[in-house]
């Protein structure tokens, strides 16, 4: 999602992004912490659902992307018709957390908490572009 969004963002021309699924991206590193304190809780048995809150589409993920890095988002398309893609997604499949969150468990931070460290680190990847 993170490639994706970054390629639309500096897209120099206009660039059609979906804006009809809604997405929750949700961090492996906060995935991980989840797992480390259900593993430490052996009273807890059955299903415990672990998902970001906050909701995005790829076109808002895009946006926020383009924000982040100065750029205009003037070239990016929303699309809200369904594709003609064989599998039929839903435009919503968000997980609940009330569960973990009753537990006292750490409930996966939002792409706008986590999103400007990620697009950091993922740009101090790139080199620099000589001549």
């Amino acid at each position: 999602l993170l490639e994706e969004g970054l390629s639309a963002a500096r897209a120099k021309t206009a660039t059609e992004v979906d804006h009809r699924i809604v997405r929750h991206p949700t961090w492996t590193e906060d995935i991980a912490r989840v797992l480390i304190f259900l593993l430490e809780r052996r009273d807890v048995a059955g299903v415990v659902q672990a998902s970001a809150h906050e909701a995005v589409t790829r076109y808002g993920w895009a946006r926020a992307i383009a924000g982040l890095l100065g750029l205009s988002y003037a070239y990016l398309r929303p699309v809200t018709m369904p594709s003609n893609a064989r599998a039929v997604r839903p435009v919503d499949a968000h997980l609940r957390v009330d569960r973990l969150r009753a537990l006292g468990g750490p409930v996966p931070r939002g792409f706008s908490v986590v999103l400007p460290d990620l697009l950091r680190a993922r740009l101090a990847r790139e080199l620099p572009v000589t001549a």
